[in-house]
């Protein structure tokens, strides 16, 4: 592990969140499924491969009566945590400086595992001791998420990541990137104008200008960078004594994205869980995924249960246009409801916001609302979490979200919804300002009600 270590002390990888970690939302898909997760409100979480602590920071901070460790082989990395831990005074978090190949074995039960950005990353030997850890340190009814790269879609990038690594060669972090960005400039220009390759490229070439270096050095540059079929890491897993549940989002669960036809196909496979989803890879050309695993022992139900549904939170992030029936989603586009009861359970989770609502106590027939609401999560209009959010309204004396206001001059941001906001430096200006102690201006109200209903405010 001495490489991977010595590139995350050269250049540490991004101060971010991954929503899909929360708890509270790992919970919720759980509860779909038939299993009944801990608490998040007290829950035992382990971070693996935390690297400057942000998204384990972030998860203590949402949840004060809980208990989250994170790890990493990184020495700087894990300092830059423990210090920013110290600044913000989080005293249900902890990080510790350890090689995943070292863990002891009495290091802990816990009640989530988030693995995240560490399974394609790593040695085949190492991998196989992280599947190990989950599977020791994951509590009877622990949750467990693990991220990977995927074939066939990493296919094409690993042509690219080759092309990539041959241009850049040995240099410090910042050459190597900048050397790799102008191979993949200079690839798109001279493939053949109009054939597959130069529009797989550029399409590439457009995705790797949003990664900042970090982003670019640590993923499609890394040491190693080792995609795998979805059968192999099902066997490893069970090897380990893991069972998979499914996938990190509900959308990529239940499978309402591939339409009516794409889903018969699924259901010709039978029940082979690994055919299928082996298949499904390839009709979606996937490149990663993000998937929740629980002990072997426990028993996976795959109906979705609209009942399942009534305990838990739900919210959205639409908002109503000026055609009645249409919503607009900053990162999905534009629906269209024709059902008048979709469009009351929409209108009452946008008036509530920021805060979330119970899904038992949305308008409408009970039963008629949980079966809407289940299709609505499956499509990714609305989403859904094992108790309330902890996001405030706009008030006279507005809190910033502590860890917000640390990191605001980096760009992107966590919220109280355990997601990534982009700020931009005016907006970055104004929120490290909003600590309590003063009043908001009259022409910072229109910024300060945007954070609000970002989930930037604290209560």
């Amino acid at each position: 592990m001495s490489q991977i270590q010595e590139r995350y002390d050269a250049l540490a990888y991004p101060a971010r969140v991954t929503s899909a970690s929360e708890p509270a939302r790992m919970a919720a898909i759980a509860r779909m499924h038939g299993h009944a997760g801990a608490d998040p409100a007290t829950a035992r979480v382990l971070d693996i491969g935390c690297g400057v602590g942000t998204n384990a920071l972030n998860l203590a901070m949402l949840q004060p009566r809980s208990t989250v460790v994170g790890i990493d082989v990184s020495g700087v990395q894990i300092d830059a945590a423990k210090a920013a831990r110290q600044t913000l005074g989080v005293a249900n978090a902890r990080f510790e400086h350890v090689d995943l190949t070292q863990l002891p074995s009495d290091f802990g039960e816990f009640d989530y595992i988030v693995a995240h950005g560490l399974y394609a990353w790593i040695p085949d030997e190492v991998r196989q001791r992280l599947l190990a850890v989950v599977a020791q340190h994951l509590a009877p009814s622990g949750v467990a998420l693990i991220s990977y790269n995927i074939q066939p879609g990493w296919a094409f990038r690993s042509m690219a990541r080759e092309l990539m690594l041959r241009a850049s060669g040995p240099a410090e972090p910042e050459h190597v990137v900048a050397r790799a960005r102008e191979a993949l400039s200079d690839a798109v220009e001279t493939a053949p104008e109009h054939s597959a390759w130069r529009h797989a490229l550029a399409g590439l070439h457009a995705e790797v200008q949003d990664f900042s270096d970090a982003d670019l050095f640590h993923d499609l540059l890394a040491h190693v960078c080792e995609p795998v079929w979805f059968h192999q890491f099902h066997s490893a897993a069970g090897q380990a004594g893991l069972r998979y549940m499914g996938e990190s989002t509900f959308p990529e669960t239940a499978d309402l994205l591939l339409g009516n036809e794409r889903r018969a196909a699924l259901t010709e496979l039978g029940s082979d869980l690994a055919a299928r989803q082996t298949f499904k890879d390839a009709l979606l050309n996937r490149a990663f995924r993000s998937s929740l695993m629980v002990r072997a022992s426990n028993k996976i139900d795959s109906k979705y249960s609209p009942i399942r549904l009534q305990e838990l939170f739900v919210w959205t992030d639409l908002n109503r246009t000026d055609v009645a029936g249409r919503y607009l989603s900053p990162s999905r586009g534009a629906v269209t409801l024709s059902e008048p009861a979709l469009a009351r359970v929409l209108d009452t989770l946008i008036a509530a916001r920021p805060s979330a609502v119970l899904a038992r106590d949305l308008p409408g027939n009970p039963d008629a609302v949980l079966h809407n609401l289940v299709g609505l999560w499956g499509y990714g209009f609305v989403d859904a979490r094992v108790g309330q959010t902890r996001c405030a309204d706009l008030s006279a004396r507005p809190v910033a979200h502590s860890l917000a206001r640390l990191l605001c001059q980096t760009g992107v941001v966590p919220n109280r919804r355990h997601e990534s906001v982009n700020v931009d430096s005016e907006d970055a200006a104004l929120l490290a300002l909003l600590d309590g102690s003063r009043e908001v201006a009259a022409t910072e109200l229109e910024a300060v009600r945007r954070f609000a209903q970002a989930g930037l405010l604290t209560p």
